[in-house]
C-alpha cells in the first residue's frame, strides 16, 4: 500500500512539474508576444504621429486640384462650344457654298 501512494504522489508531483512547466512556456510565449505588440504599437505610433500635418497638407493639395479642375472643366465647356459653332459656321458655308455651285453650274 505504501508503494502504491509514493507511486501515485510521485506521478501527481511529476504530473504537476509537467503542468507548472507548460505553464512556464505558456507565459514566456505570450511575454513575447506582448513585447511585439508593444514595440508594434511603438513603430505605429511614431509613424503615425505626423499624419496630421501630412494629411491637412494633401487636404490643401486636393482642394487646389479640384478647383484647378473646375476651371479646366469650364475651360473645356467653352472650348467645346466654340468648335461646335465652327462647325456649324463650317457646314453652313459648304452648304452654302454648294448652292451657289449649283445655281452657277444651271445658268451656264
Amino acid at each position: 500500500m505504501l508503494v502504491f501512494v509514493l507511486v501515485v504522489n510521485t506521478l501527481l508531483s511529476l504530473l504537476g512539474f509537467y503542468l507548472a512547466w507548460k505553464i512556464w512556456q505558456v507565459g514566456r510565449t505570450l511575454g513575447n508576444v506582448a513585447d511585439t505588440v508593444a514595440r508594434a504599437e511603438r513603430s505605429t505610433h511614431n509613424g503615425l504621429r505626423q499624419s496630421p500635418g501630412a494629411i491637412a497638407l494633401a487636404e490643401q493639395g486636393t482642394g487646389r486640384l479640384r478647383e484647378k479642375y473646375r476651371q479646366l472643366n469650364w475651360q473645356l465647356q467653352q472650348l467645346q462650344k466654340i468648335v461646335s459653332v465652327l462647325r456649324n459656321l463650317q457646314k453652313f458655308w459648304q452648304q452654302r457654298s454648294s448652292r451657289s455651285r449649283r445655281y452657277t453650274r444651271k445658268s451656264w
